[in-house]
């Protein structure tokens, strides 16, 4: 038999870390588009607004293929906190 050991580190995040607001497209942050139409990212603001220019988005829309499409917004506070945020986007 074997045994498989997890560790996990369980970080609280203070009371004033980032959080990353996504912004809406006719009012909604996921998105359904139908295939072949243009996938325009409608942005994301960070609490911190010095961290703007560090976001990450990791994954990409391919609007030629139907599909669940994630988005993730990710961000380092000053903190050491990673803090993420995610959109989807249906082609349908």
């Amino acid at each position: 038999n074997i045994v498989r050991v997890r560790n996990i580190n369980v970080v609280e995040k203070p009371d004033n870390y980032t959080r990353i607001g996504l912004k809406k497209l006719n009012d909604k942050v996921d998105i359904n588009l139908k295939v072949g139409q243009t996938y325009n990212e409608p942005g994301y603001e960070v609490s911190n607004k010095n961290l703007n220019d560090k976001v990450r988005v990791i994954g990409n829309v391919d609007t030629s293929t139907k599909g669940s499409y994630t988005l993730i917004y990710s961000v380092v506070d000053l903190n050491g906190v990673t803090v993420n945020a995610l959109r989807t986007v249906d082609v349908e």
